[in-house]
């Protein structure tokens, strides 16, 4: 059960982003809906890749771990330049100066 459920949901977030993108289109009747189902079927194929095939999950396993640790690398970084500002629990405003915006500088860089 909570698997149709899941399948249902994600299809109703897809025909509600596909309703948002038909109702905000200046011309509707140029909307090309084989180019539109195959890049829903090819993002399909993508998901059943990623999450079915053993090669394939390992594969996106190790490249996130390489980019969680580039990403110590960056808050490392942030702490040695900003110290307790850039570990303080002071609010929004400071993680998104102190963390996020190292984090986005590096990557840049």
């Amino acid at each position: 059960m909570d698997f149709i459920t899941n399948l249902l949901r994600g299809l109703l977030g897809l025909a509600f982003l596909i309703g948002i993108c038909i109702l905000l289109s200046r011309n509707r009747k140029a909307i090309n809906w084989r180019l539109v189902s195959g890049g829903i079927g090819l993002q399909l194929v993508f998901a059943i890749l990623v999450l079915k095939v053993p090669g394939v999950s390992w594969a996106f396993d190790q490249f996130a771990s390489v980019f969680t640790y580039i990403i110590q690398w960056s808050e490392n970084g942030a702490q040695f330049l900003f110290g307790d500002l850039a570990t303080g629990d002071k609010g929004f405003g400071y993680i998104f100066a102190f963390r996020v915006l190292p984090t986005v500088m590096f990557y840049s860089a």
